[in-house]
């Protein structure tokens, strides 16, 4: 199992539920509200997980896919987005998964352990 996540998404309230769901399995969370953030933490922090959002307020997720595994080459990428979208987009461009929101802490889950 994975031992640490990187959770890029600008809705505290989402942030802080992935962050606590997390945390009673085991996993080191660290959290960004921004996708420049999100960078910087998983240089320092490097996650074996990214769980990012699609629309933050300095871009989409999907367009950053890259830049994470040039950062962190073994890296998972879960995308979590509204948006059906960004489906195809996100899958496309390197992640791993995509979960449609609204979501379940079971589909999280899932995602992470398989």
């Amino acid at each position: 199992m994975e031992s640490s996540v990187l959770i890029i998404e600008d809705e505290t309230v989402v942030c802080d539920l992935l962050t606590r769901f997390l945390e009673t399995r085991h996993y080191q969370v660290v959290c960004a509200q921004t996708l420049t953030d999100g960078l910087e933490k998983a240089k320092a922090f490097k996650p074996s997980i990214v769980l990012m959002d699609n629309n933050l307020p300095d871009g989409k997720g999907v367009d950053y896919i890259s830049q994470i595994k040039d950062i962190l080459p073994n890296i998972r990428i879960i995308v979590l987005s509204a948006m059906d979208s960004a489906h195809v987009q996100a899958i496309e461009k390197g992640a791993e998964r995509f979960i449609r929101k609204p979501f379940g802490f079971r589909q999280i889950e899932n995602a992470i352990q398989a």
